[in-house]
């Protein structure tokens, strides 16, 4: 993979950087002015950009924020002699991660491009690690104006405008505590602090000061220790406040006087929220603040409620199928018409979570292009039974013995057998079973880690 690095700085400069940095596995473009550079980082943002400070004093205040708003995700590392950067002040200084002193050392050079590059790859990493979990809890999210969209797709779009506030409904802990950071891992803030605050887990008569901080003595009683609150730790970053609808009245009134304040003398957060419960019964009972609920719901996603609703579940259902098609390596395609009428007719009182559950399964048991419905809810142990001689001609079940039996033993029984019978070869071993090879794969690992 060739890291892009954008170089703008004097023409000898750039000319060392293209004989330090070799292509490849650097891609490096050079450009003399602030202008000539935000344009093409526009088109096509780099990994790293080397900013020389000179130009950047002089530059226009739209191209800086040109370059900011185009490439939120790279890596300035501002270059300039001791007498420049200390000239360039805290402000511009402020806009970069790391800094670099000219004339450059060569070695220095392309420690600081490897690190920065390395830097990147972790975190981009991270971030695709925590969507592809996100993305597995609750593949798609339904938007304020009831449209259903990839949950990826929805974390990039609320990631954007960070400007705005976001509510998230109905969602698990996890859920919204893995939104929250893929929202802010992909914002232009990415790089200054998430703080999250569990409203429901911290004593109520102290969520004022853990947000506000302490000043004198908190209301509990307990002597101030001149902690910073919250608000301020996450000062330029994005604050996550779970369970809103815990804040005690006073501590909602002063957020949001905080809020509804011209106060500039600081860089506030970005503010993501979480309620699991009825929001309408929360304003109805007036333990939520209407006001506060809509300064922090500017943009809002819910978990898709599939009550009543069978054209709904049918397109959360075929993303799901696409989803586990693709993680699990399936050549699945759809669901079979019974599959797809019991899957919309279903009552589905576990919610998205056990849709979710049921169509993984089915992927991975389907032995065809096609769902069927037995690959979503089949009994597991009648067709064990019936396939290992244990049901009589009718099609019945032999009594019960008074004394009952293990079914997970007698599951463990059978597959075990016909892997046996078929000499370890687990496609004969599934052919046996009358299952798909991977159903059987599927529930030999299974069984292979209790």
């Amino acid at each position: 993979m060739n890291h892009r690095i954008a170089v703008i700085d004097e023409e000898e400069v750039i000319g060392q950087c293209r004989r330090e940095l070799p292509d490849p596995p650097y891609r490096l473009e050079g450009f003399d002015s602030m202008g000539r550079a935000a344009a093409a980082i526009e088109a096509d943002p780099p990994d790293v950009v080397l900013l020389d400070t000179a130009l950047l004093r002089g530059a226009r205040s739209a191209d800086v924020e040109r370059i900011q708003s185009s490439a939120p995700m790279a890596d300035l590392i501002l270059t300039g002699t001791r007498e420049s950067m200390a000239i360039s002040g805290r402000a511009e200084s402020g806009l970069a991660c790391d800094s670099l002193l000219k004339p450059f050392h060569s070695e220095e050079l392309r420690m600081r491009i490897r690190s920065s590059c390395e830097s990147i790859r972790l975190r981009t990493e991270l971030r695709d690690l925590r969507e592809r979990m996100l993305k597995d809890l609750l593949p798609c999210i339904e938007t304020d104006r009831g449209t259903l969209l990839d949950t990826g797709h929805a974390v990039k779009a609320l990631a954007g405008d960070s400007g705005r506030s976001v509510l998230i409904l109905g969602a698990a802990k996890s859920v919204s505590e893995l939104m929250a950071a893929g929202i802010h891992s992909r914002s232009p803030v990415h790089r200054s602090p998430l703080v999250s605050l569990d409203c429901s887990a911290s004593p109520r008569q102290d969520l004022e000061s853990a947000l506000f901080g302490e000043h004198g003595t908190s209301v509990s009683g307990r002597k101030s220790t001149g902690q910073r609150g919250l608000i301020a730790e996450a000062s330029g970053g994005t604050l996550f406040l779970d369970e809103i609808g815990e804040l005690p009245e006073r501590t909602q009134t002063r957020l949001l006087k905080y809020l509804d304040s011209e106060d500039s003398s600081s860089k506030r957060p970005r503010f993501i929220s979480a309620i699991r419960g009825n929001v309408r019964e929360l304003l109805e009972g007036e333990l939520l603040h209407g006001d506060l609920y809509r300064r922090l719901a500017e943009s809002t996603v819910r978990v898709p409620s599939l009550t009543k609703r069978g054209e709904v579940i049918s397109r959360i259902a075929t993303m799901l199928l696409t989803h586990f098609s693709e993680k699990h390596g399936r050549a699945v395609r759809g669901f079979s018409s019974e599959a797809a009428l019991y899957l919309a007719g279903r009552s589905w009182k576990g919610g998205i979570e056990e849709l979710r559950n049921s169509v993984e399964r089915g992927v991975l048991l389907s032995s065809g292009p096609l769902v069927d419905r037995n690959d979503l809810f089949q009994d597991d142990v009648k067709a064990l039974c019936a396939k290992g001689g244990l049901v009589d001609p009718r099609g019945g079940f032999p009594p019960l013995p008074r004394e009952g039996i293990d079914l997970e033993a007698l599951e463990t029984h059978l597959i075990r057998e016909a892997f046996h019978q078929a000499g370890g070869n687990e496609r004969k071993a599934a052919r046996l079973l009358g299952m798909g090879y991977y159903a059987f794969r599927y529930r030999r690992r299974r069984l292979e880690r209790r």
